[in-house]
C-alpha cells in the first residue's frame, strides 16, 4: 500500500517521499526581490528534512501580471541570485523545489501592475482573488506572443537558480486559467473559448515553448483549475480530455486545484475536496498528480493515496501552523 513515506519519481527529478507543501503566497517580498523573510519562511517550512518536495509560492513573469504587492518577480535577470538563496535552503534541508510562474491576467489591480487589465476577452473575472471587478481589456496576438515569451524566459530564469522544475499556474482565475474558463473566455479566434481544444490552446503553447526552451530534462508541472464548479464553467468531464493535451506538451507533473472558483470546492468542503476529479484525471493520464485541499492529518493523507485518488498529498495550512507537522507524518 503506497503511504506518504514512499519515494516517487516526476519526470527526472527524484522524491524521497510524497509529501508536498504547495504554494502558498507569503506576499513579503519588496519591489519583488527575495528578501531575508522569505529564506527564512522556506527554511523554517524544510527544516524537518521530511517534505519530499516544495512548490514555491507563484512568481509574475511581467510586471503588468503581478497579483499582490508582496509577490515575488521572475520577470528580470537580477531575480535568480535571490532566487538561489530559496533554492539553497531548501536543498540543504533535503527537498526538492520547483518555482510556480504566473500571470495573474484580470484578478489584478492597476494599481499594481501599472497598466489596465488584461485578459483573454473584456468577460468580467468574478473569481474570489479577483482584486478589482473591472473589464480586462481582450488581448491581441501581441500581447499573447509577449507573454508567451515572458512565462519562457521566466522558467529559464527558473532553471538558472537550481530549482528542480517549473510550475506553470493556471488556476485560481489567473490568466492562464481565464483562456481555459468559458466564463472569462469569449474569444471566436483559434483561442475561443466555444470549445475544449481553443480553450487549451494558449496554455499548450506555453508548455511547449517553455519544454523548447528548459529542455527535455527539465521538469515541468502545471497548476491546473481542472473545473470551475460554475454554471457555464469548466467541467469535470473536460478536465481528462485537457491534460492530455498538456502531457503531450511537456509537462510531467499534473497539480490539480480549482478554476474561477479559487483554491475551494464550493460543492464541497470535505478535506481531500479536489478527489474527486484527481481520482479521475490520475486514471486516465501516465503522469503524477497531486492533491490539495482541506487535508489535515496524515492518516487522511495516507488513505487518499491508497484510495488511488492522486500520487502525491499537498498540506499547506496544518504545515504553515505546524512547521513540525512533516515529521509527525512520517512517523503514521
Amino acid at each position: 500500500m503506497t503511504t506518504l513515506r514512499d519515494p516517487i519519481r516526476v519526470g527526472n527529478v527524484e522524491l524521497k517521499n510524497r509529501l508536498v507543501l504547495p504554494p502558498v503566497c507569503i506576499d513579503k517580498a519588496v519591489n519583488g526581490e527575495v528578501n531575508d523573510i522569505i529564506v527564512n519562511h522556506y527554511d523554517m517550512m524544510t527544516r524537518t528534512g521530511c517534505i519530499g518536495l516544495v512548490i514555491m509560492e507563484h512568481c509574475y513573469v511581467l510586471q503588468n501580471g503581478k497579483a499582490s504587492e508582496g509577490q515575488i518577480s521572475v520577470s528580470r535577470d537580477s531575480d535568480i541570485e535571490g532566487l538561489k538563496r530559496v533554492v539553497d535552503v531548501v536543498h540543504r534541508n533535503g527537498s526538492k523545489i520547483f518555482c510556480q510562474i504566473n500571470h495573474c491576467g484580470s484578478s489584478g489591480d492597476p494599481k499594481i501592475t501599472g497598466e489596465p487589465l488584461m485578459g483573454p476577452s473584456s468577460a468580467l473575472n468574478l473569481s474570489p482573488g479577483a482584486k478589482t471587478r473591472l473589464h480586462p481589456e481582450p488581448m491581441n496576438m501581441d500581447q499573447m506572443d509577449d507573454i508567451k515569451a515572458a512565462f519562457t524566459t521566466a522558467a529559464v530564469r527558473v532553471k538558472m537558480a537550481g530549482f528542480d522544475g517549473v510550475e506553470i499556474h493556471a488556476a485560481h482565475g489567473y490568466l492562464l486559467n481565464e483562456f481555459y474558463s468559458p466564463l472569462t473566455n469569449k474569444r471566436n479566434d483559434l483561442y475561443t473559448g466555444k470549445n475544449i481544444m481553443g480553450r487549451v490552446r494558449f496554455i499548450r503553447e506555453i508548455i511547449q515553448s517553455v519544454r523548447t526552451a528548459v529542455g527535455p530534462e527539465f521538469c515541468i508541472s502545471l497548476r491546473f483549475g481542472a473545473s470551475d464548479y460554475k454554471q457555464g464553467g469548466s467541467m469535470d468531464a473536460e478536465a481528462v480530455r485537457a491534460c492530455d493535451v498538456f502531457i503531450r506538451a511537456g509537462v510531467n507533473l499534473l497539480d490539480i486545484s480549482g478554476g474561477m472558483c479559487g483554491f475551494v470546492n464550493p460543492s464541497n468542503r470535505q478535506p481531500g475536496y479536489f478527489s474527486d476529479i484527481t481520482e479521475t484525471i490520475k486514471a486516465n493520464v501516465g503522469v503524477p498528480v497531486v492533491l490539495t485541499g482541506g487535508i489535515r492529518t496524515p492518516e487522511f493523507a495516507n488513505q487518499m493515496l491508497a484510495e488511488y485518488k492522486a500520487d502525491l498529498i499537498g498540506v499547506a495550512r496544518q504545515q504553515i501552523k505546524d512547521p513540525n507537522w512533516a515529521a509527525r507524518a512520517m512517523q503514521a
